[in-house]
């Protein structure tokens, strides 16, 4: 499965939550998900950027692309057919940003 990726261990439990319809993830200490359309602060926090870029570098694995100061945004799809957007500084002031648009269950 995609998301046993190592890399992936931190998103991986916010990424599998049926209710999770959006990520947003702005630098490594501030993290929104968006639950029944009401976006909410998520207690997830990233060691440093570092360990953000490389979530970031493992979910645009799939697509065939990367991402570098000379790309320093890029859209992407995951294999579950989610869509998402990472940007990295120097357009990213704050540190990598990363936006994931999930798609929900229908319970």
């Amino acid at each position: 499965m995609f998301l046993d990726f190592p890399a992936l261990r931190p998103i991986r439990e916010v990424m599998l939550d049926p209710q999770v319809s959006e990520i947003m993830i702005n630098g490594p200490d501030q993290v929104y998900v968006e639950r029944n359309g009401v976006m909410e602060l998520y207690p997830l926090h990233f060691e440093d950027d570092d360990q953000l870029r490389a979530i970031a570098d493992a979910l645009l694995l799939p697509s065939g692309r990367s991402i570098s100061s000379a790309t320093p945004f890029m859209d992407f799809r995951l294999p579950d057919g989610s869509r998402g957007n990472v940007v990295i500084p120097p357009l990213a002031l704050n540190g990598t940003v990363l936006t994931i648009r999930k798609f929900t269950q229908v319970l």
